[in-house]
């Protein structure tokens, strides 16, 4: 199976997590989020940038969900590993991402390494 995402980023943030950008191709569709109502309608088929945080915890990197930004970029009716790398984004874009990503709360245990 071919490889449907390319990082474009990884930042370490001085709160412990990482910043990951990140694109990557998506069949589209109706999804969870459409479902209850946190989108508007199915979502295009085509690449996508999407920009989240992880949290190392116990040698693991953990997603958070519902945390991160998701924007699309491109239609495709099919994935193709050159069109993937051959896109470009636009660095306001993902500057805006970043900050809206960064913007989100994080509950505080989260932050603290459990033991």
């Amino acid at each position: 199976m071919k490889n449907q995402t390319r990082t474009l980023f990884r930042e370490p943030q001085p709160n412990g997590t990482t910043l990951i950008g990140e694109l990557s191709y998506e069949k589209g569709g109706t999804t969870l989020g459409s479902m209850l109502g946190y989108s508007n309608g199915p979502e295009p088929r085509g690449y996508y940038l999407r920009v989240r945080r992880t949290i190392n915890q116990h040698g693991s990197q953990c997603f958070i969900l519902g945390d991160g930004v998701k924007q699309f970029v491109q239609s495709a009716t099919r994935f193709s590993a050159k069109q993937l790398h051959a896109l470009t984004i636009n660095p306001a874009l993902i500057t805006d991402l970043k900050a809206k990503t960064l913007q989100k709360h994080l509950p505080q245990h989260l932050l603290t390494p459990s033991s």
